[in-house]
Order: structure tokens, then sequence, then C-alpha cells
């Protein structure tokens, strides 16, 4: 089940682009 980390990841994307 991967969908924890790829949660994080896109999480983490959204992050950068807000800044």
């Amino acid at each position: 089940m991967k969908l924890v980390l790829t949660t994080s990841h896109l999480g983490m994307l959204q992050l950068l682009l807000r800044l």
C-alpha cells in the first residue's frame, strides 16, 4: 500500500507549488 507515500509526495508538491 503506497497510498500513504503517494499522498505525502502530493502534499509536499502542493506546498512547493503554493510557495
